[in-house]
């Protein structure tokens, strides 16, 4: 079993003052070291952090790999600028760049980006050439135009799960035959999800992008979701509209209890490694899942009110007031 290396990210008082210093400072040979190096970030730049990172030079395999993640109660709530977030006018290409076989099988968590560059190929989060990358719960978004993505997969084996990606000129793209999106959100795109022929995509959601999906397999995809009447893939749901959300303006995709539409409606994907939702909640080993980002979760009441009546020496009536 690997060992795991943490070290924090933090305005001040961390090992690191940014991610690329992080990366610099942390780069090894993760196999001969059997370990696994982590950077937690904290939410403490107001306006973001203003940074580039480029995970390269490590030595890695499936199971030893460098980790970015961010701290419990610093993460993002879901939607943009909710919590710690990246936002750089990038000098670079990417705001995390995942680059070549020195940042293979990278693990990139809970990140919340934004590529402010208006210079196109400018992109969110990308794995260019490196293998086995794997992006759960990040939002992406890039002011670019043409060929900025919030997301880029450009070589093998790399996945996508629980992630937004908005506001973009292209949300996701990918270049490769074995890429997979699972509960991925694309949302206000010019193109939703830019795929060469083979990737798949379920529990996918387009939202009002100008063109949903191009590419991909459609015969082995399912339970995605769309505005407008096209589909794509098995088990399509159209038509979805703003009313199955808590705040579509707001890149809130979190589902309303009256999202029936989406809510139950998507395939199981716990057999594939995805166990959350976008806010950490456990998804269900069996039965119907919902559709997007989010596994609906009732409100618990806001307050509870208890009342006695009827007092008398043998005993009272209580009632018991939830009040949502």
């Amino acid at each position: 079993m690997p060992t795991s290396v943490t070290r924090t990210v933090r305005a001040s008082g961390g090992d690191y003052s940014t991610l690329s210093s992080w990366e610099a400072g942390e780069q090894a040979n993760l196999v001969s070291l059997d370990q696994i190096r982590e950077a937690v970030c904290y939410n403490d730049w107001p306006g973001g952090l203003s940074d580039d990172v480029v995970i390269d030079g490590w030595t890695t395999d499936a199971t030893r790999y460098p980790r970015i993640t961010v701290a419990e109660g610093h993460r993002h709530r879901g939607y943009p600028k909710s919590g710690f977030y990246i936002k750089k006018a990038s000098s670079g290409t990417s705001s995390v760049l995942a680059n070549g076989t020195g940042g293979a099988y990278a693990r990139v968590e809970w990140l919340d980006v934004e590529n402010a560059s208006t210079v196109s190929g400018r992109h969110g989060i990308r794995s260019f050439s490196a293998t086995g990358v794997l992006v759960t719960n990040c939002l992406s978004k890039t002011n670019g135009t043409g060929s900025s993505y919030a997301f880029a997969v450009q070589a093998a084996g790399c996945r996508l799960r629980t992630c937004l990606a908005h506001g973009s000129a292209v949300g996701v793209f990918a270049s490769v035959a074995d890429f997979e999106a699972r509960a991925v959100v694309a949302a206000g795109c010019a193109t939703g999800f830019s795929l060469s022929s083979s990737p798949t995509l379920k529990n996918c959601i387009g939202f009002n992008n100008t063109t949903h999906v191009t590419g991909g397999d459609a015969a082995n995809s399912s339970n995605n979701a769309f505005t407008g009447g096209v589909g794509f893939g098995v088990a399509s749901v159209t038509g979805i509209t703003s009313a199955s959300f808590v705040s579509s303006a707001s890149n809130d995709f979190h589902l309303v209890a009256g999202a029936t539409s989406l809510r139950g409606a998507g395939a199981n994907l716990f057999s594939e490694g995805v166990t959350i939702d976008i806010d950490g909640d456990a998804r269900p080993s069996s039965g119907a899942w919902d559709i997007g980002l989010d596994q609906y979760v009732a409100s618990a009441p806001s307050s509870l009110n208890v009342a006695a009546s009827n007092i008398t020496s043998s005993g009272a009536r209580a009632t018991v007031t939830l009040v949502f």
